[in-house]
């Protein structure tokens, strides 16, 4: 399974931020956690925007997602920061969803 992580902060806010995950990526992800990407944008209204991408270990997504939120507390004090934690899958998991087979 999948967590995709999106962020949304100020352009004044960017240092601040960026301050802000080079710390937290001081502390290594726990062993069934898996960062794939981290990504950013610019994203016009909201300013910036951010995409973090992890594969967590199937059976660990309740932990995998306390971690992440816990990572992500640290930067409540940065005004007009956002944050959403989604879960995905790939396709070859949804597609089966849907009573179909992968070719």
């Amino acid at each position: 399974m999948f967590f995709m992580l999106t962020v949304t902060y100020p352009p004044d806010k960017a240092v601040e931020f960026t301050k802000g995950l080079i710390e937290s990526l001081k502390t290594p992800l726990p062993p069934f956690i898996k960062r794939w990407h981290m990504l950013t944008t610019v994203a016009g209204e909201p300013g910036l925007k951010g995409y973090g991408i992890y594969e967590v270990e199937v059976g660990r997504e309740h932990e995998a997602f306390q971690e992440i939120v816990k990572r992500m507390i640290s930067l409540h004090s940065i005004e007009g920061l956002r944050y959403q934690i989604e879960p995905a899958m790939t396709a070859e998991e949804a597609i089966p969803l849907l009573g179909l087979e992968m070719p």
